[in-house]
């Protein structure tokens, strides 16, 4: 089995998983949304209360939002900050995929 960061993600509430590093503790919260009938996830940081968590993302897929919760943990405990490795896990509604755009080659 490949390896991915869901398996670090343990089931803290009905609706929630909190990602935990066993050197470094929690990381990151996911949370299970409902919207008019679509299973939305939220990414957050870590922190003791609400107050204190960043928003890191949304997506309609667990594992990806998972992805982007890791990829901020170990950018903020990287002691040689830069940008993250991927971009935003942000979702916006279900509209269907842009038009490809046509080009021809010469």
């Amino acid at each position: 089995m490949v390896w991915h960061p869901i398996q670090l993600a343990y089931r803290t509430g009905p609706d929630e998983l909190t990602m935990v590093d066993p050197h470094y503790g929690n990381f990151g919260v996911i949370r299970r949304l409902q919207f008019g009938g679509e299973t939305w996830y939220r990414g957050v940081t870590w922190a003791d209360g609400t107050s204190g968590r960043e928003l890191i993302g949304y997506s309609r897929d667990c594992r990806a939002i998972a992805m982007a919760v890791y990829a901020r943990h170990m950018h903020d405990s990287d002691t040689m900050k830069g940008p993250p490795a991927t971009g935003p896990a942000i979702e916006y509604g279900s509209s269907p995929r842009p038009p490809r755009t046509t080009r021809r080659r010469r």
